[in-house]
């Protein structure tokens, strides 16, 4: 079955919501979960080359953002819906 672009749009903003749950975990200073949930997502982007370029960026600033720990404020503004790259 083909993914519809409004399908794959939905799955892209599913994650969006899912990227600032995680870093509002990571805003908690839990460096362990911060870590796993990093390569969690490195492990998704290597399985499978379905994400679109956009997608393959935001998972790739995420990994970036939890491995360095994120300032509060940017947490805030993804939370918010304010830009989306984090």
């Amino acid at each position: 079955m083909q993914m519809t672009q409004q399908q794959h749009g939905e799955l892209e903003r599913v994650y969006i919501m899912i990227g600032a749950v995680v870093m509002a975990m990571a805003g908690d200073g839990l460096e362990t979960t911060r870590l796993r949930i990093a390569g969690f997502i490195r492990g998704e982007l290597a399985r499978t080359q379905a994400w679109s370029p956009e997608m393959e960026t935001a998972m790739l600033s995420a990994i970036e953002t939890l491995e360095i720990y994120p300032d509060h404020e940017v947490v805030e503004r993804h939370r918010d819906g304010g830009d989306w790259a984090l």
